[in-house]
Parts: structure tokens; C-alpha cells; sequence
């Protein structure tokens, strides 16, 4: 694992997409970034910025993820090295100055704990998530591993009211690390003990190099995971990565899905991160340059959202390493710019929603795996697509083609009505439904 010593939780890297096929993962990896939202992220001097982002106690704010505060302005998890011993803190924007570059320190989330990433859920409440070192039965006892914790509030979140629950996640692809997680989607039915969050992360793979991997966290408590072969496959492709492949986060642009993650050249030589932006409609994979002085970025973020004077746009974040820095530069790189084209209201549900598999009428062996498979169009985009059997949340798939897999109970001769219901990128929904039956 490379040394932290220069990179405040540079710890190990994730994954990406959840459900593509294995027909996609020798689809050419060297096609052009698409223009518009690679220019976006590339053109930092067009946006407004900040280099050496602090928060009100002069503490760096490494790895932040913004999102929108429902009470106004905006919220911030972050991380930052003390000693020997990451933070992971939560800001809101400053009473004064710019909203979006100026932050006030609310409380420390977690301890020995790095990476943080938010996701607001429709209930009202919050999923942190954060790479956790060991302690105790933690991790096993060793390295590096996965937890989440539950907000049942905005109350709780800012630490104003009791109410949180914690879940740590033993690892399954490394006996070493894993971390860095990100959140594709979190749908709830209707609370989150009733839920289904997808998630990418890192893995040390072979406790050499990381990688990109998924997984999903269903009903806050069991845990699934898988190496993200497509992604890592999009990787190898280019050529020149031998270092690791880490965090990442996704988005949605003019409807489409992409991602922005990290890529190292050479390991342990923090010189070599660069972002790369992946397609996933094209499935291509791209450098992004940014248009700064310095070369080394890591820790890459994007969150749409409404910006201070109103207009909707993006607000990225890179973490800029000391080696390939520009002087002024080290530190975290916050930047902020309107869309071009203002999106309009969009009120249209996802049209065209069909269950294609299992067939309607069909049956289906008890105590067998089933793939529940769906399409589903959208005048803009569709942003998941969720799976009910009997009306209980059974999985979720983020990404086209949207597919995910069902355990048939044990009994014979039970009706099952199996629901996919899409949901578009303004979480306007349809639904369509089959009928089947156990034998």
C-alpha cells in the first residue's frame, strides 16, 4: 500500500459501474473524453476556484464530497491527517463569503477513519460512508475495511440530536484493504432498514495494487461484493497504468452516466495520479487534463447541484499531491461553474418500463438464482431501476443494462409478482410488473 505520508488517506482505491455485460469489456478504451463534460472538468481556470481549501480551523479539507444542505447552503465531508490519525469531519458553508469555498466545522464524524463520502436518502436522513482502520474486531483485526453510518436526520447529522447507526463490513476481495467508497444509489422502501445502496470502493488486489470493485448494501446489514471487471479491464487497456486505480465518483450529464477516477502511473510515485473520466454509454476511458499548473490529482468528486447565484451546475473537487504540485497549489482544489445550458424542469416519468426476464407466466426453480432483468427509457435519463418481489425492495441496478439476481424461496407453488419500477435523473418513476410462479 503507497505511503500516506504526502497524501492524507491515500489508502486504496474502488469501482465503478454495477451492471454491465461482459460483451462491453473489450470495447475500445482510448476513445476522446466526451467534449462537453470533459471541458467542463478540465477548464478549472473558467470556473470559480480554490486551492488549499481550509475549513474555519485552519484544517485542510482533503477528499471532500459537497452536497446540497436541505436547509440552505452546503454540506461537506472530508478528511484529514492529525499525527498519526485521520479525521473524518463534516463542515457546512460559512455564514460569510462564498458559500461553495468557504466552510464552518461542525463536528468529527469518525476517528481513524478517512475517505468519507454523503448521500442525502428521500426519508430525510443521510449515509456516510468512510474507509475505517482496524481496532479491535474491526476489520478483522487488521489493515483497512468499509463502514457506513445512518443519519436518521439533518438534526442528527449536525450532531444536534441522538440517532446513527454504524455497520462495518468485513472484506471479501482483500485480505488486506479495501475502501474509498463511493454511492451510486441509495433507495429506500421505505426507511433504511428496508434499502438498497450501491456502492463502489477500492480493493488491494493481491495486496499489491488497488482496484476497482461494487458492492451493495441491502437493508443496512448484508453485504455483497464483486471486482469491477469492466472497469479494471478499461485500465489495463490504456497501457499505462502500473501503479493503483482508486477513488472515483459518479454523475449524470445531460442524462447520461459518467465517472471521474483516479489513476496512478507508476506505483508509489504520487507524481503519476492523474483523473480520468469513464463514458459508461461509449464504456470508454479517458485522461482528463486540467488546465492548472500542477499534474498529481486524486481523490476526484462531482456533485450536480444549484449554485450560489442560482443556476444549475457542477462543483468538483480534486486532492493536489505535493510531488507535481505548482507552487500555491497543494492541497484541496475545490471548483464550481454553471452549466452552459440550463436544464429545464423535467416532469416526464421513464416510459417504455418492461420486465423482460423472467417472462410473465413463466416459473421459476425454488432455491435457484434468477436473473430479474428490465428495460426502461427516459426523455432525459434514467438513473436506476429497482426491483420489487411481492412488493419487498429486492435489489437495484444504477446502470444499464439494468439486471440484477433474486433467490427463489424454498417453496413450491407461490405466486410472485415481480415489479421493476424506473426512475429518471429528476426521480420521476414508472413501473411495470410480471407474474410468476415457484416449482
Amino acid at each position: 500500500m503507497d505511503s500516506l505520508r504526502h497524501f492524507p488517506g491515500r489508502l486504496l482505491p474502488c469501482a465503478l459501474l454495477a451492471c454491465l455485460t461482459m460483451s462491453s469489456l473489450l470495447t475500445t478504451t482510448a476513445q476522446a473524453a466526451s467534449s462537453e463534460p470533459a471541458t467542463l472538468l478540465e477548464d478549472v481556470s473558467a470556473a470559480t476556484h480554490q486551492y488549499n481549501t481550509l475549513d474555519d480551523q485552519n484544517v485542510g479539507m482533503d477528499t471532500a464530497k459537497i452536497i446540497p444542505n436541505p436547509s440552505g447552503g452546503y454540506l461537506a465531508v472530508y478528511h484529514h491527517l492529525f499525527g498519526t490519525a485521520f479525521q473524518v469531519r463534516l463542515a457546512v458553508s460559512a455564514a460569510s463569503g462564498d458559500p461553495l469555498l468557504n466552510w464552518h466545522y461542525v463536528w468529527t464524524l469518525e476517528n481513524d477513519a478517512s475517505q468519507p463520502t454523503i448521500a442525502s436518502l428521500s426519508d430525510g436522513g443521510f449515509v456516510v460512508g468512510y474507509e475505517k482502520k482496524s481496532s479491535g474486531s474491526i476489520c478483522g483485526g487488521s489493515g483497512h475495511c468499509l463502514a457506513f453510518r445512518h443519519y436518521g436526520s439533518l438534526d442528527a447529522l449536525l450532531g444536534r440530536s441522538d440517532g446513527y447507526t454504524t455497520v462495518s463490513l468485513n472484506r471479501t476481495l482483500s485480505t488486506c484493504h479495501e475502501g474509498t467508497p463511493n454511492i451510486y444509489a441509495s433507495t429506500l422502501n421505505p426507511d433504511i432498514t428496508h434499502s438498497v445502496i450501491n456502492v463502489g470502493f477500492h480493493y488491494y488486489g493481491n495486496c499489491s495494487v488497488d482496484r476497482e470493485a461494487l458492492g451493495t448494501l441491502t437493508n443496512f446489514s448484508t453485504w455483497q461484493a464483486q471486482p469491477d471487471s469492466n472497469v479494471n479491464a478499461l485500465f489495463t487497456g490504456l497501457g499505462t497504468i502500473n501503479g493503483n486505480v482508486g477513488d472515483r465518483d459518479a454523475f449524470f450529464y445531460k442524462g447520461k452516466p459518467y465517472s471521474i477516477i483516479e489513476g496512478q502511473g507508476a506505483k508509489n510515485d504520487f507524481s503519476t495520479w492523474r483523473p480520468y473520466l469513464f463514458d459508461r454509454t461509449l464504456n470508454s476511458l479517458s485522461q482528463l487534463h486540467l488546465n492548472v499548473g500542477s499534474t498529481s490529482f486524486g481523490n476526484p468528486t462531482y456533485t450536480q447541484l444549484k449554485l450560489p447565484g442560482g443556476s444549475v451546475g457542477f462543483v468538483s473537487t480534486e486532492f493536489i499531491f505535493s510531488e507535481g504540485s505548482a507552487p500555491g497549489e497543494p492541497g484541496a482544489l475545490m471548483y464550481y461553474r454553471a452549466y452552459p445550458t440550463q436544464p429545464t424542469p423535467d416532469t416526464t416519468p421513464p416510459a417504455n418500463v418492461s420486465v423482460t426476464a423472467p417472462a410473465n407466466g413463466s416459473t421459476v426453480r425454488r432455491g435457484t438464482t434468477v436473473a430479474l432483468k428490465a428495460n426502461a427509457t427516459d426523455n432525459v435519463g434514467v438513473s436506476k431501476v429497482a426491483f420489487y418481489v411481492n412488493g419487498t425492495l429486492t435489489c437495484v441496478a444504477p446502470f444499464a443494462p439494468y439486471s440484477c439476481n433474486w433467490t427463489v424461496p424454498g417453496q413450491a407453488g407461490v405466486a410472485y409478482t415481480i415489479t421493476a419500477q424506473a426512475f429518471d435523473t429528476s426521480s420521476n418513476t414508472s413501473q411495470a410488473s410480471v407474474r410468476v410462479t415457484s416449482r
